[in-house]
């Protein structure tokens, strides 16, 4: 079965956003603090928090009032059940209750890290809104990472990248009737699928629908995000850990950065996946800057001195 074509009819705008990283030469930066950046370095591992932790949980009720909206409306809810039923009969009534299932569960079942599209030799200095709302407390740092590894194939990891789609509740409605439209244009192609596998597919459209929904008004960010959905249960390659953040437990998931190309995880080692690290505006960008060289160097990382690059955004930096 042609992956390609199955993204496309599943998840078009995955789809559509690949095409634009290639066509743009898209790179997709990390922003963090200087202290997280160098434990991510250091531990050669990259944190997943669940939803229920985000700085903004406000984001992720978003997605899901759009798709309980969306099922809650009978003649949306209709054309979903008949689309699927179109393809396997019987099929289309175990997907409303799924959801409610799966919703029940996302705060603390899916587990997330974000990224940022990111243009090489045009967001040098990194990106204004981005050092205002997460990295200038005082010092951020910018991790510009190489794109390879977020279109893999390989399921070692149980981890998926998807692009946020920024839109309204009607635009989201919208662009889930155009994937029960593409099920429907390739229904003798998707009749050959087992009928869980089909299941899983439209599942996948719903959750990732619910998970990377965001208000317009934040379509600056140009987000990414790798997904981990702890309650489908897979072999994984991902650590769990139980930490403290604040002064609080929780449950995190590390991606260890380390190939495993036996099962087609390659290119995620920090000397390969690491393009450039922006060094936010500072008022300790040397010391940053040499803190910095000598964690890569100690990783085995080439060039990093020419890796690094500081911006000269004129932001205050409180002290």
């Amino acid at each position: 079965m042609d992956k390609d074509l199955l993204r496309s009819i599943f998840l078009p705008t995955l789809d559509e956003a690949l095409k634009n990283m290639d066509a743009n030469s898209l790179k997709l930066a990390h922003y963090t603090s200087f202290e997280v950046a160098l434990s991510i370095i250091e531990g050669e591992a990259v944190w997943m928090r669940d939803v229920a932790h985000m700085n903004d949980i406000g984001e992720v009720r978003y997605g899901i009032q759009a798709v309980d909206a969306f099922i809650s409306e009978t003649s949306d809810r209709q054309l979903l059940v008949s689309t699927i039923d179109g393809i396997h009969a019987g099929l289309g009534a175990q997907i409303v209750p799924l959801w409610q299932m799966m919703r029940a569960n996302i705060s603390t079942s899916v587990y997330i890290s974000c990224f940022s599209e990111h243009l090489p030799g045009k967001e040098d200095f990194g990106r204004l809104s981005m050092w205002r709302a997460y990295c200038c407390k005082p010092d951020g740092v910018a991790l510009v990472l190489n794109t390879e590894p977020f279109r893999l194939e390989s399921n070692a990891l149980n981890a998926y990248s998807s692009p946020v789609f920024y839109g309204t509740v009607g635009q989201f409605h919208a662009k889930f009737r155009e994937v029960l439209a593409n099920i429907t244009a390739n229904a003798d192609m998707l009749r050959t699928l087992h009928p869980q596998m089909l299941l899983n597919y439209v599942i996948m459209a719903i959750l990732f629908g619910a998970v990377c929904l965001k208000h317009p008004g934040f379509s600056e960010e140009k987000e990414w995000r790798i997904i981990h959905m702890s309650m489908m249960k897979m072999p994984t390659l991902l650590r769990r850990r139980e930490v403290n953040i604040r002064g609080k437990d929780e449950t995190i998931f590390e991606i260890p950065l380390k190939d495993v190309p036996e099962q087609g995880l390659v290119g995620i080692e920090i000397n390969d996946l690491l393009h450039q690290i922006v060094i936010g505006p500072s008022n300790r960008t040397e010391e940053i800057r040499a803190a910095l060289i000598d964690a890569l160097t100690t990783k085995g990382v080439e060039n990093p001195a020419y890796r690094i690059v500081a911006s000269e955004i004129p932001l205050r930096v409180d002290t």
